[in-house]
């Protein structure tokens, strides 16, 4: 009688044992709860850089360079006059923020049919550290047009750049 008891406690004990694995095995979704909190201001202020340009220069009187908008700048080329004749400006970008920021300045328009456009970094490059107490983080872009062929007629043309900024999150 005690065996018989015994065995019929381990098949109940199997028998729970069983169904639990095979509910476990069968089941596709987990569930788990819990609480979790966002501050919308620091979201935002991870995503709100505060990166402008803040100077321009001609490189020469065959070109002017100007700021249009905090994340846009224009270079306005009048005079080039065969090909191969080039000139350039440089543009300052600088990091107000308190996020370090990748950035890229990147032709927004232009005759590209005439003119071969290139954008370089002269003085410091594309991250921009966050800004401290005393310091903002700068970087120099410098733009290069010439003329691909000799034109027919007297042209000019302006070019517009823009800034795009992308935050840098820190690694641990």
């Amino acid at each position: 009688m005690k065996n018989r008891r015994i065995a019929i406690l381990a098949f109940l004990l199997g028998a729970c044992l069983c169904l639990g694995i095979g509910y476990a095995t069968l089941s596709e979704t987990m569930h788990i709860t819990g609480l979790g909190e966002v501050s919308l201001t620091d979201a935002s202020t991870a995503f709100d850089a505060d990166i402008y340009f803040t100077a321009a220069q001609a490189g020469d009187s065959k070109c002017s360079a100007t700021i249009t908008a905090d994340d846009t700048a224009d270079l306005t080329v009048d005079g080039l006059c065969g090909e191969g004749d080039s000139t350039y400006a440089t543009y300052t970008i600088t990091n107000f923020g308190d996020v370090n920021a990748t950035v890229a300045a990147t032709i927004a328009s232009g005759e590209t049919d005439l003119y071969d456009i290139e954008v370089e970094w002269v003085d410091g490059d594309n991250t921009l550290d966050a800004a401290t107490d005393l310091v903002n983080d700068t970087a120099v872009i410098k733009v290069t047009v010439s003329l691909k062929y000799t034109p027919t007629v007297a042209t000019s043309t302006t070019i517009k750049i823009d800034l795009v900024v992308t935050s840098v999150t820190p690694q641990p």
